[in-house]
């Protein structure tokens, strides 16, 4: 019985670890959430400089990218961000928010530990298509231009608008050469499944959503005049 007793310990061990046990989304990723949260409430909040409700009707996708900053180590304007994702779904409502992060070695800015927020606007679904395969190179899977501003503008074509600030100023950061990826690990962190991958967080199909993943849901709705079933 004695020498049964590690294997049964070591047994369970195996078991537990390969269990998809839901637990309370990380402290990290919650803080994500609310960063870009503040972000998307603040530009369009900003009047003239806003995104357009045209830009919004017709968007695919929007990701949120809060805080690039700009780092000596990744080369001469070389920057990293991480922010969060939502994709418009078949019904028009916007999908679970899922984790990014963006490299990029051409964003323009020359002053170590500069920082910028951004906003990425998909209007079509050939960007979509690139993330959900875990990577999108910006300017080569998609086109990417300064996104239009006011309440009502012009739309030039481009796969992807842009939309950047740095201390509360506008700027027209480029983002060509960035590279955008799914963040496989803060989503597990999030949602607390290992098993849960990016088309399951889309699906809705997960055990549960976190509430400041619902508030998020709900924030992206009223903005963007969405239907959603849960505000």
């Amino acid at each position: 019985m004695r020498k049964l007793i590690p294997l049964m310990i070591s047994f369970a061990a195996v078991v537990l670890f390969l269990s998809p046990i839901p637990v309370k989304a990380g402290s990290v990723e919650e803080a994500r959430i609310d960063r870009a949260a503040a972000y998307f409430q603040e530009i369009m909040s900003s009047g003239d400089h806003g995104i357009p409700k045209e830009v919004l009707d017709s968007a695919t996708g929007i990701a949120i990218i809060p805080g690039i900053v700009n780092s000596p180590g990744f080369g001469l304007g070389g920057s990293i961000g991480e922010g969060v994702m939502v994709v418009r779904q078949a019904d028009e409502k916007w999908s679970n928010p899922f984790f990014i992060g963006l490299t990029s070695s051409n964003l323009g800015l020359q002053t170590g530990g500069e920082t910028h927020d951004t906003i990425l606007v998909f209007e079509t679904r050939r960007g979509i298509d690139a993330v959900r395969s875990g990577k999108l190179s910006l300017g080569v899977d998609v086109s990417i231009i300064q996104g239009p501003t006011g309440r009502h503008a012009g739309m030039p074509g481009a796969d992807v608008y842009s939309y950047s600030s740095s201390r509360g100023i506008y700027t027209g950061v480029s983002l060509g050469g960035g590279v955008l990826r799914v963040d496989s690990t803060a989503n597990t962190s999030y949602y607390g499944d290992r098993k849960m991958g990016l088309n399951s967080i889309l699906a809705g199909t997960g055990k549960y959503t976190p509430a400041s993943g619902i508030r998020f849901n709900c924030l992206m709705a009223h903005f963007t005049y969405a239907p959603s079933s849960a505000c």
